[in-house]
């Protein structure tokens, strides 16, 4: 059994709303992300989702607009950090 420990660093880029994140489209345009936004218990601005995007952020986070992040209003509480 390994028991050492492997620290990643990540470098985190943003915020970005959901209109920037469809400029991030190139092949390079990878890793993780955030999404930042206004939850009905625990108010405004917190986190809501931490996701792994292996094609693009842009494909990715078009995933998620077509099914939650379109219900806040226009997007505009919705902050995307990509890392």
């Amino acid at each position: 059994m390994n028991t050492e420990t492997q620290f990643i660093h990540i470098k985190w880029d943003g915020p970005y709303s959901v209109k920037d994140i469809d400029g991030l489209n190139g092949p390079k345009d990878k890793g993780l992300y955030q999404i930042y936004g206004t939850h009905p218990v625990y108010g405004s601005r917190v986190l809501l989702y931490i996701g792994l995007a292996t094609t693009k952020f842009a494909s990715r986070t078009t995933i998620h607009g077509k099914n939650w992040l379109s219900t806040d209003t226009d997007n505009k509480g919705v902050e995307i950090y990509v890392g």
